[in-house]
Parts: C-alpha cells; structure tokens; sequence
C-alpha cells in the first residue's frame, strides 16, 4: 500500500472514531434531557 492511501485510512479511522464518540455523546444529553422533562 502507498503512504497517502495508508494515511488516508488512518485519517478516516479517526475520523470514524471521533464520529462514533460525538454520536454517543449526543444520545447520552438526549437521555440526560429526556430525564429533566420527564
């Protein structure tokens, strides 16, 4: 594999991650709202 493509994935496995964490994130303040309004 060449350098660009390998850097190429290692960036959008960052940037998978980072989505992974805000999406979960983001269902735990749902959770934290729903719990406030309940």
């Amino acid at each position: 594999m060449s350098d660009s493509a390998r850097s190429t994935r290692s960036l959008l496995a960052l940037l998978n991650s980072h989505y992974a964490d805000c999406k979960r994130e983001s269902r735990d303040d749902e959770n934290a709202t729903r719990d406030v309004l309940a």
